[in-house]
């Protein structure tokens, strides 16, 4: 229902007649692919919350390209989020909205929420948000004291989508080990084979990160 750039403000359409008149705003991520939470029907967080009965609308970023290198959280936080939430309450006739935010879209959505505080916001969830980050030992000690974030930028503009990925494994170091003990136990389990290729396939589609949001 909305485009700014690569973003594109999504609308799905309701499952059930009754439907909850305060409007759901899925805020994704800026490094993975927005479709995790949308994957085949039966694997969907959309079409859960369609199910039970929430009008639901999406901000997919997109992918940023050469030109996106020097977008700040403030251009996030400031601009793009502002103006989706007036698309979704221009579109839907409400007053209020809930916001869930997902990863990094997580933290977008909290800061949104700390800086804009008479905003028609009802509820605000985040899930696996990247506010406090004390417990990631393993991905500090990869970014340490000899990271040149800067020389890295110069190079790519954004940071690659191979290196995002790198990062994130950084967080679990045995996650593609304990991943891979889990497929050969369920090698006789076909649902479980299928979601784990499902799921493979996401894990290696991450979306660069705009330059500027990384500096920051």
């Amino acid at each position: 229902i909305y485009t700014q750039g690569t973003l594109k403000l999504k609308h799905y359409l309701p499952q059930v007649d009754d439907v909850y008149r305060v409007p759901v705003l899925i805020v994704t991520s800026l490094v993975n692919q927005p479709y995790i939470l949308d994957l085949v029907p039966g694997q969907s967080m959309v079409e859960y919350l369609l199910q039970q009965g929430f009008d639901v609308y999406m901000i997919e970023w997109g992918r940023p390209r050469q030109e996106h290198k020097n977008l700040t959280l403030e251009d996030h936080v400031q601009d793009r989020l502002p103006a989706c939430v007036a698309q979704v309450l221009r579109h839907s006739g409400e007053q209020q909205l809930s916001i869930v935010g997902y990863c990094v879209g997580g933290l977008l959505s909290a800061l949104y929420a700390a800086v804009h505080p008479a905003a028609p916001l009802k509820n605000l969830v985040c899930m696996a948000a990247p506010v406090n980050g004390d417990g990631l030992v393993s991905l500090k000690t990869w970014m340490g004291s000899n990271f040149d974030e800067e020389a890295l930028l110069a190079d790519f503009g954004n940071v690659p989508a191979d290196w995002v990925q790198n990062a994130l494994r950084a967080l679990r170091p045995l996650g593609k080990v304990s991943g891979a003990m889990s497929l050969l136990n369920n090698m006789d389990n076909p649902d479980v084979v299928t979601s784990n290729l499902r799921m493979g396939k996401w894990e290696q589609d991450n979306i660069p990160f705009p330059g500027g949001v990384f500096r920051q």
